[in-house]
């Protein structure tokens, strides 16, 4: 398979943020955001109600003097730094600004840049410029300053500070294309401190170098696994080097799969500038090469939940499992601070199954949808998702996708319901590696995507341990979407609509016999099989689900008994 690089969404390299505790998210107490000092006659205090980044903002109010929390950097002179700030504003009687001071190393004062931006509008905004730290500078103070009469507030969160020319690490978006195994490899690698890793297998030799690795350096590593992987080479192999293992042997549900993909990244102490989680779909397996996706997310508060999801199964926050505290399956509380984040700017929610019921909240997603939809999954059986597509196409909307073959003709499938309704749902021929459409994926409207371990099924509601994101993010949307098109271009045969071309709807069902289908495909019609193989001319049609275009492009649904 040809492999590309990977799919980002910002091209720049990461920088380093020179600030420390810059989501504002530790606090040695109540009035004092660890690493910041107050200046001047404002009052601040943690908030966990309005929060951008992470569990918690700085909420800044006045004295009557302007003022706020600040934090002094070492700068080089002549050196450009780049700093950024989400604000919240909800009081027409406050401004606030950015103040960056430049001072010498005997700490006597060179001068301050002059704000850029003040506040003119309600809600969270971001506030951002270049600076250029002057001849003679050894420090800079980044101050968060409020302007206002007694009592005006703001609130502040997601500081970032550092050398023009690198941005803050940005959400990444990983296809098999992207060399799935070399990305994940490449995130191990990058660990300080501490890695949480949670898959359901994990046997591919690169992977498991990657955490023997990690271990050998010093990074505090626990593993969780599916219990019928308790015999494989790799988990004796990260046993034998002392790496602690866990699985959900401990029950309940024995026939419960720890089915989760997923790993924090050093998460395990203060410092929130190098939180990182990688989830979604993809099993490292030796030999496999399957259609998946993965996402690298840099936000603290969203590895915190990962983090406290994979703490309940291990039973603490130990170095070692609690066996006497561990927590599966259906024995699974939510223990989750929140599960709504603000994500570079954009709503994102996160849940764990079976606790948080996550075909439920998938099937919320697509009771929503205005306009259409697309999806790729390995199974999908959940009925109420299935009348939410189905009721989507019956009120105009458009709705299509495609199933691994697997998934497509398993026991309590929705793939012939929703064929039979009209949908633009076809089996899938993955052209690379195993032929295997592995991804768990959904795009609403060109906006909310859907992703994440869980099929789509009773046991990822009530039974496996799951992990499943959901962003509304229009700059990921735009990826998976093509990801998307892409298996729906691969099946079989031409005439298969496009997602995004003029929708011919389907409003019932005809019943034909193959005589008269035969007749259609002699007659010049497009006719497919379900699995979107084209009908030859001349070819006497089985029983089954056959789609029918004429040539002025209209769509029907044939039958044939």
């Amino acid at each position: 398979m040809r492999f590309v690089l990977p799919l980002l969404l910002a091209l720049s390299a990461a920088g380093q943020n020179l600030l420390s505790n810059p989501g504002f998210e530790s606090w040695t107490s109540d009035t004092l955001p660890d690493g910041w000092r107050v200046a001047a006659a404002v009052a601040v205090r943690r908030d966990a109600d309005t929060v951008c980044f992470g569990v918690a903002a700085c909420r800044v109010e006045s004295r009557g003097a302007a003022g706020g929390p600040e934090q002094s950097v070492a700068v080089r002179p002549g050196a450009s730094y780049r700093y950024r700030l989400r604000l919240w504003h909800d009081d027409d009687r406050a401004r606030a600004a950015v103040v960056v001071s430049w001072f010498r190393d005997d700490s006597s004062f060179i001068r301050s840049e002059r704000p850029v931006e003040w506040l003119r509008r309600r809600g969270w905004q971001t506030l951002e410029a270049a600076v250029r730290a002057p001849a003679g500078a050894a420090r800079a103070a980044f101050q968060v300053r409020l302007d206002g009469p007694a009592g005006a507030r703001v609130l502040a969160d997601e500081c970032w500070f550092g050398l023009d020319g690198t941005e803050p690490a940005k959400l990444e978006v990983f296809f098999a294309r992207d060399s799935l195994c070399e990305r994940l490899v490449e995130f191990i690698g990058g660990a300080k401190k501490s890695l949480d890793y949670c898959h359901y297998n994990s046997s591919r030799p690169e992977v498991v170098a990657a955490l023997l690795a990690a271990h050998g350096r010093g990074v505090k590593l626990r593993v969780i696994t599916d219990n019928t992987r308790l015999d494989n080479e790799w988990v004796a192999a990260l046993r034998a080097a002392g790496v602690p293992v866990w699985t959900d042997s401990i029950g309940p549900g024995p026939n419960n799969l720890m089915h989760n993909k997923f790993c924090v990244r050093d998460d395990r102490d203060a410092d929130t500038t190098d939180d990182f989680t990688w989830t979604a779909s993809y099993n490292p397996n030796d030999g496999e090469l399957r259609a998946d996706c993965a996402l690298q997310v840099p936000h603290a508060g969203i590895a915190r939940a990962y983090l406290a999801e994979f703490e309940q199964m291990w039973g603490g926050a130990g170095d070692l499992p609690d066996p006497s505290r561990a927590r599966f399956h259906g024995g699974k509380l939510d223990v989750q601070a929140r599960h709504d984040f603000t994500l570079e700017g954009n709503p994102c929610r996160v849940y764990f199954a079976p606790q948080d019921r996550v075909s439920e909240r998938i099937t919320e997603v697509a009771a929503a949808a205005r306009r259409h939809l697309l999806f790729a999954v390995f199974a999908y059986t959940w009925d109420p998702l299935g009348d939410a597509m189905i009721a989507l196409w019956n009120r105009g909307g458009w709705c299509g996708g495609v199933y691994d073959k697997s998934g497509a003709y398993g026991q309590g499938s929705e793939f012939e319901r929703l064929v039979n309704a009209g949908l633009e749902v076809y089996v899938d021929s993955v052209s690379f590696g195993e032929r295997i459409v592995h991804e768990k994926l959904m795009v609403v409207d060109s906006l909310v995507t859907v992703a994440g371990s869980a099929n789509w099924s009773q046991n990822a509601n009530t039974g496996n341990d799951e992990s499943t994101i959901i962003l509304e993010h229009p700059d990921v949307a735009r990826l998976v979407l093509a990801e998307l098109r892409e298996r729906f271009r691969e099946v079989p045969g031409t005439g298969i609509a496009e997602p995004t071309s003029g929708f011919g709807l389907v409003r019932g069902l005809r019943l034909a016999l193959a005589r008269d289908l035969a007749r259609l495909a002699e007659a010049g019609a497009l006719v497919f099989e379900a699995t979107g193989r084209r009908l030859e001319p001349g070819a006497r049609p089985a029983p089954g689900v056959y789609i029918v275009r004429d040539a002025g492009g209209a769509r029907q649904v044939l039958i044939v008994r």
